[in-house]
């Protein structure tokens, strides 16, 4: 046998029959009270280090209302073109929009037959409606111009502009009257 061994063998039946002899109120260490308490002493504190507080940006602060702001940006460029109905849609596409927005299902079933070159079809008088509806808004929008001009001082834009609406947007006779008026 080994000699190794046979000096561990006592130690292994001899270390427990100790360790049980300490009173069992204790603390079991591997190094006595002495030690433990001269090495407590030379060790320095634990001191923790403190939170870092939370980094800002400082140009974006945090919102105290849950709104979130978003970075401001610059944007360079042209703006897209807004397309309106008359310019995105075909003939017949703007016909049927048109129908189904100025005739309830009353007003189709009246007019869903009409007489070639007497009447109208339903088509042509939604179309009829909707050119109307646009010379009023575009009268709207240039009296609004007009009134723009005139809080400004700039009567005589203001007079040019009441000159050019009433170019455009009134309604003359479309049959011309024979007799020459003086």
């Amino acid at each position: 046998m080994n000699p190794r061994k046979l000096v561990l063998l006592p130690l292994v039946f001899v270390l427990p029959s100790l360790l049980s002899a300490q009173d069992p109120g204790e603390t079991k260490r591997g190094i006595s009270k002495n030690l433990a308490s001269a090495l407590a002493e030379t060790a320095p504190k634990f001191n923790p280090p403190p939170p870092e507080p939370p980094k800002k940006d400082p140009v974006f602060d945090e919102p105290k209302n849950d709104i979130v702001r978003l970075p401001q940006v610059v944007v360079e460029g042209v703006r897209p073109p807004v397309f309106t109905e008359r310019e995105v849609n075909t003939d017949k596409g703007l016909a049927e929009i048109a129908v189904q927005r100025y005739f309830t299902n009353v007003s189709g079933a009246l007019n869903a037959f009409h007489l070639p070159f007497l009447t109208s079809s339903k088509e042509e008088l939604a179309m009829m409606m909707w050119r109307e509806d646009e010379r009023l808004r575009q009268m709207g929008e240039s009296e609004e111009r007009e009134a723009a001009l005139l809080n400004i001082g700039d009567s005589d834009k203001a007079k040019e502009v009441r000159e050019l609406m009433n170019g455009t947007f009134n309604r003359t006779s479309d049959f011309s009257d024979p007799t020459p008026r003086p």
